[in-house]
C-alpha cells in the first residue's frame, strides 16, 4: 500500500509541475490531506506521540490511488516508445500487486514460515481459553477513559500484536490496562518467547505451553479471575 502512496505522489507532483492538475483533483488531495491531519491532531492530543503510526492514517489515502494508476500508464507508455515491450509494465505491475494481495490471504494456510506458525499458535490458544473460561461473558460495570472507548466483552487477553486474532476467536476483548488500569487487568496472557511485561508483576500461573516450529508459546491464566458458580 505504501508503493501504491509512493506512486501516487510522484504522479502529483508531475502532473503540479507540468500544469496539468485540476482544481477538482486539487480538491480530492487536501480530503485526503485533512483526513491525515485529523488523525495526526487525534493522536497527538490523546497519546502525545509527534506522529501517528503507519496503520491508523494510511488507508486514507487510498484517494490517491487513481493518480498512482495514471502515473503507471504514463511510465509505460514512455518506455514502450523506446523500447515495445515496455507497454506491459503497467499491467506487470498491477498483476504482481494483485498476485501479493492473494498470496497474502493464504499466507497462513501454507505451511512454511511465520504467518503460518501464527495461525496454528493462534488456534491453539483460542481453543485453550475457550475450554478454560467459566466467567461472564461481559462486564457488569463498563470503564471510561477520555482517550479510548472500551469494549466489556469477556475474557481479556493479551496477546502479542501479531497473535491479536486470538482475543476475536475467543469473543473478548484485548487488554488496555495502559488507558484503563486494573479494570482492564487480562483473565489470559499469550506470550511468545517470554516477553510479556505484565508476567513480571505476578497473579499469573502457567496454563499451557506448546513449540511450533522454532518459536515457544505459554499461555498463563490470572490466579484470581472471577468464576461463574456451576450448577450440581
Amino acid at each position: 500500500m505504501i508503493v501504491l502512496v509512493c506512486l501516487a505522489a510522484l504522479a502529483l507532483v508531475f502532473r503540479l509541475a507540468t500544469h496539468r492538475l485540476r482544481r477538482e483533483e486539487l480538491a480530492v488531495v487536501a480530503v485526503a490531506f485533512v483526513g491525515f491531519l485529523m488523525v495526526w491532531a487525534q493522536i497527538w492530543i490523546a497519546d502525545g506521540k509527534p506522529f501517528p503510526e503507519r496503520r491508523y492514517w494510511l488507508q486514507g489515502f487510498v484517494l490517491l490511488f487513481l493518480w498512482a494508476a495514471w502515473g503507471a500508464c504514463r511510465v509505460s507508455d514512455a518506455l514502450a516508445r523506446r523500447l515495445p515491450p515496455a507497454r506491459f509494465f503497467a499491467p506487470t505491475l498491477v498483476f504482481l500487486l494483485l498476485a501479493l494481495d492473494i498470496v497474502a490471504l493464504f499466507k497462513p494456510r501454507i505451511p512454511v514460515g511465520r504467518h503460518y506458525v501464527h495461525a496454528q499458535a493462534g488456534a491453539w490458544a483460542a481453543a485453550a481459553i475457550r475450554a478454560d473460561w467459566k466467567g461472564p461473558a461481559r462486564d457488569e460495570k463498563v470503564a471510561f477513559s477520555i482517550r479510548d472507548y472500551h469494549p466489556a466483552a469477556r475474557p481479556i487477553v493479551e496477546t502479542p500484536a501479531h497473535l491479536r486474532r486470538v482475543v476475536y476467536e475467543v469473543g473478548g476483548r484485548h487488554a488496555r490496562m495502559e488507558v484503563f488500569g486494573a479494570s482492564d487487568a487480562p483473565d489470559y496472557v499469550l506470550d511468545e518467547n517470554r516477553q510479556s511485561t505484565t508476567l513480571k508483576k505476578g497473579g499469573y500461573e502457567l496454563m499451557a505451553e506448546r513449540a511450533f516450529g522454532e518459536r515457544h508459546f505459554s499461555l498463563y491464566r490470572r490466579k484470581t479471575r472471577h468464576r461463574r458458580t456451576k450448577k450440581p
